[in-house]
């Protein structure tokens, strides 16, 4: 019984001894070898990429992360945004087994209003060579924006609490 479970790609030598009542060879050494070929295995975090509201004209970042959760390098030969709005930081790099790589997606809303677009990451890995990762936004015209968007508290008599807002 041979098994590659856990091992990265590679050649593994062994030996097999045999015993036996036989009186000519009573005792036998089988050389053993096994070939274990590596797989990449692509994954990205967080999925789906969301950059809320966003200035029409201006540039929002979202950073992500590209993991290989193989046993193989990961060969990623490019990163295709769905349109010219959504850029990012590096679209081709190799990673080696176990082993993840920061990008920065930017986004540049052309108009106001819901936004859906992809990342896709084409790379080696056999399973999903092709991976398209959801992108969402809204664009929102110049004028005031919050973040947070609302606030909301429960706080018991006479208590009081300082929560952050940006404009």
């Amino acid at each position: 019984h041979m098994s590659a479970a856990g091992l990265g790609g590679g050649t593994y030598p062994g030996s097999v001894h045999v015993s036996s009542t036989e009186p000519v060879s009573p005792d036998l050494i089988v050389n053993v070898s096994l070939r274990v070929t590596g797989a990449p295995q692509v994954a990205v975090q967080p999925t789906p990429l969301d950059f809320g509201d966003a200035l029409v004209g201006g540039a929002k970042t979202f950073d992500l992360s590209v993991a290989n959760l193989g046993t193989d390098t990961l060969h990623v030969t490019d990163i295709a945004p769905s349109d010219p709005s959504l850029t990012v930081s590096e679209r081709v790099f190799d990673l080696a087994p176990m082993r993840s790589h920061a990008i920065r997606a930017i986004w540049t809303p052309a108009g106001p209003g819901a936004y859906a677009g992809s990342l896709t990451i084409q790379s080696n890995d056999a399973n999903h060579p092709s991976l398209p990762v959801p992108v969402t936004g809204n664009g929102v015209i110049e004028g005031m924006l919050t973040e947070p968007t609302s606030l909301s508290e429960t706080l018991y008599t006479g208590h009081q609490v300082i929560l952050p807002l940006t404009v």
